[in-house]
């Protein structure tokens, strides 16, 4: 079978260069990211990227920065 090569005809444009992020969210809040996507005809990655993009122009109405949720600080006693 012949090699198929990249050329005018195949396949879709790019994109440009990406990164693959995972991340955990509430199953709500995928469930309305999936509607989302499927009422705009795009796929779940896109419609994530886009509020992505959103969301980093709005970085300034994010909580101030606090420690996680559970842990603590652990004293340090010593510098090495």
């Amino acid at each position: 079978m012949a090699k198929r090569t990249a050329g005018r005809a195949g396949g879709r444009p790019s994109k440009g260069p990406r990164d693959v992020i995972v991340t955990r969210v509430p199953t709500s809040d995928s469930a309305e990211l999936r509607e989302l996507a499927e009422a705009r005809d795009w796929s779940f990655s896109e419609t994530a990227a886009a509020l992505i993009r959103i969301g980093l122009r709005h970085r300034d109405e994010l909580p101030a920065e606090t420690t996680p949720r559970g842990q603590e600080e652990l004293p340090l006693h010593k510098a090495s």
